[in-house]
């Protein structure tokens, strides 16, 4: 049984109303893309649309970033690739794609915490010993006793 949003009273409804509303100059918030309701967005990317301020910080992040890849060393290849992916701007599921893609397949939360490492360790960011440690290394302590 179909929910009431799909039956064709409901549909035959909603266009009338949305001619309406068309007609009395009402702007709505969202828009029909390939028959499902979607919000407009002012613009294709979210990031135009913030402060000032958060795109300069964003901006100085990924040069001091990629400032301290040229400079550092690295415990293994795979930090190595992760931080390079990420000082390109690429999400973590992105990056966990690339490596699986080499054969270096890692879950999000390592690539997270190799993240992590680097920006404490580079003083980019500053995060608890709890945020630095994966919280499986606290399960296989906690499973022996």
């Amino acid at each position: 049984m179909p929910k009431y949003w799909q039956t064709i009273n409901f549909k035959e409804l909603q266009k009338e109303w949305e001619d309406k509303l068309q007609t009395s100059g009402f702007v709505d918030a969202e828009k029909t893309i390939g028959g499902e309701r979607v919000l407009v967005q002012n613009s294709s990317n979210a990031y135009r649309q913030a402060p000032e301020v958060v795109r300069e910080s964003k901006i100085d992040y990924y040069m001091v970033l990629n400032f301290r890849l040229s400079k550092s060393r690295f415990r293994d290849e795979i930090d190595k690739i992760v931080m390079n992916l990420h000082a390109a701007g690429l999400k973590i599921k992105e990056i966990c794609e690339k490596l699986e893609a080499i054969g270096k397949g890692r879950h999000r939360q390592t690539v997270m915490f190799i993240i992590r490492k680097y920006e404490h360790k580079w003083k980019i960011k500053k995060w608890s010993k709890t945020q630095l440690n994966p919280q499986w290394k606290h399960w296989k302590k906690a499973s022996i006793k």
